[in-house]
């Protein structure tokens, strides 16, 4: 699914590889032997939805990946952990 996310530098991106769960929760999937990938986050600030530590906001960054936990990062005004 091709999403277009805004970001700071005022560009649209298209994106095929990661999706929004309605407003606030954006999930990055990851496969067999992917050991990093990039994000790209939406304006506002976002927050890993695991540990709750600062992702980013409106930028392009790159994490570490596990297959055991699918990247999920929470709005701030949504934040909530588990």
């Amino acid at each position: 699914m091709m999403q277009k996310i805004h970001t700071r530098s005022k560009k649209r991106l298209e994106v095929t590889d990661q999706y929004m769960m309605g407003p606030s929760i954006l999930v990055a999937p990851v496969f067999t032997g992917q050991k990093e990938r990039k994000v790209v986050l939406p304006i506002g600030n976002w927050f890993n939805f695991y540990n709750g530590e600062y992702a980013g906001n409106g930028e392009t960054i790159t994490i570490k990946t596990k297959l055991e936990e699918i990247p999920l990062f929470v709005k701030d005004e949504e934040l909530f952990l588990c």
